[in-house]
């Protein structure tokens, strides 16, 4: 509980300079929104996304425009982390774009795993639509549904006939409003399950911000096995904290998201596509989130001391294995490869060293917490017990 208080003490505390650096990268979204409405207001979304190669040209589009973007995410986050130190009065907001650079090159470059969260995020979208569409075409066949007149209508067509398309068309105006409404309905459902766990994945990604410079020099791809590796065997824990300390931004996001799809649909011009209305929706709850981002930067923050051991371990049992693998599979007359697989074994051994050395030492976030408040008792600058806690 303590953590927790601390968690949002410090957001609170911290909220001024925050809600300013989290402005700037809302405009950069509102610029990304602006760029998607002038497209669709010169091509026919539909048709692209109807097609395989529109739509990876598509997410490879989307994912250029936040790849740019997602520099500023790392700007917020390490600024963030500085408020919690000694150096919190050199914060300031040109730190803030300066930084931008730092986070646009290795280590901290593609941490937020943006194209895979994308392509995650669109087959997600795609499975719950083909879901919904398997349903309505059960429902349709029921006498009762009101989707029975559109349906005989539909199988009434002579296809055969040269004017059958029009003749659909007249069908479809027919019942335009149902459809409208139908899809409506079913466009939520799919957005809203693609967008929470893009919004999600990305936050949750924000804790490799912590993992690469820990394993400098080390590959994307073993970063990421670390990563997922480390998560699926303490998923429980991370998630079960994370909604507990959290939970407030999960609502936050179903309110936002629900009342702006639905205020603008049913209430908004009668006139508005879906495919512009899906991205005012996830603008608006976008720029409603991101100013409480700092919240899970915070959370991060608290539970890394733990979670370091344990990207740690797995690390050093996956180092250990290739290279007995390395090991059987080397030339023995190689006396450079020798030396490399000596100077790797004694790297490894330094390092399972200092990790044996650390791991008795962790505490959990509300013991670390409690240990480190200041709410009951002012530091004293002079005893050595009151360091620096992020040190």
């Amino acid at each position: 509980m303590k953590s927790i208080k601390n968690i949002y003490k410090k957001f609170f505390n911290d909220l001024s300079f925050t809600l300013l650096c989290s402005t700037t990268i809302i405009i950069g979204v509102f610029l990304i929104y602006l760029i998607f409405v002038f497209m669709l207001m010169q091509i026919d979304l539909g048709e692209i996304m109807s097609s395989f190669f529109g739509l990876i040209l598509l997410l490879i589009c989307l994912s250029l425009i936040l790849g740019i973007l997602s520099p500023f995410v790392y700007s917020l986050f390490a600024c963030n982390g500085v408020l919690h130190t000694r150096k919190k009065d050199d914060v300031s907001y040109k730190s803030f774009l300066k930084t931008y650079r730092i986070g646009a090159r290795i280590p901290f470059k593609g941490q937020l795993q943006v194209w895979n969260t994308l392509v995650n995020s669109f087959l997600i979208y795609i499975v719950v639509e083909l879901l919904i569409m398997f349903a309505l075409s059960a429902i349709a066949t029921n006498d009762a549904s009101p989707f029975k007149p559109l349906f005989d209508e539909l199988m009434l067509l002579d296809f055969s006939s040269v004017n059958w398309y029009s003749q659909m068309d007249q069908i479809l105006a027919k019942y335009e409003d149902l459809i409208r409404l139908t899809s409506l309905i079913s466009t939520f459902f799919s957005l809203f399950f693609a967008t929470y766990y893009f919004f999600h994945t990305i936050a949750r990604n924000t804790l490799r911000y912590y993992l690469a410079p820990t394993l400098l020099n080390a590959p994307n791809r073993l970063i990421t096995y670390v990563f997922k590796g480390t998560l699926k065997h303490h998923r429980k824990e991370y998630v079960s904290n994370y909604y507990k300390t959290l939970w407030p931004l999960t609502l936050l996001y179903v309110i936002s998201f629900t009342l702006s799809y639905f205020l603008i649909g049913f209430y908004g011009p009668s006139y508005i596509d879906i495919g512009l209305l899906s991205l005012t929706s996830i603008l608006i709850s976008c720029a409603v989130l991101l100013p409480f981002l700092p919240l899970v930067f915070n959370y991060h923050e608290s539970i890394w001391n733990k979670f370091a051991l344990y990207f740690m371990e797995l690390f050093l049992t996956n180092a250990s294995r290739e290279l007995n693998t390395l090991k059987s599979s080397m030339d023995s007359e190689s006396s450079i490869n020798k030396k490399n697989i000596e100077i790797a074994e004694k790297n490894i051994e330094k390092i399972r060293q200092a990790f044996e050395e650390n791991k008795d030492k962790v505490v959990t976030p509300e013991e670390d917490n409690e240990n480190k408040s200041t709410d009951e008792k002012p530091k004293d600058e002079n005893n050595p017990s009151n360091k620096d806690e992020n040190k």
